[in-house]
């Protein structure tokens, strides 16, 4: 289902460094700003896991071991 939705995706990523890719799209750094209507479609809107984000492990934060 990830991939069939057109729309931007956002994703949360443990590691201080965005992956360049994730399932095949383009990632873009959702921290740099809000204004997400100047964004390409088909992109996933990285965000760095801030606060209590860090320490979870629900499936929510997604790791670079689970890109490889």
């Amino acid at each position: 289902m990830f991939d069939q939705v057109p729309n931007n995706k956002a994703v949360v990523f443990r590691d201080k460094d965005l992956p360049k890719m994730f399932r095949g799209l383009k990632v873009i750094d959702g921290d740099k700003t809000d204004m997400r209507f100047l964004d390409k479609p088909n992109r996933v809107v990285g965000l760095k896991a801030k606060g209590k984000a860090r320490k979870d492990y629900t499936g929510f934060v997604i790791d670079a071991v689970q890109l490889v």
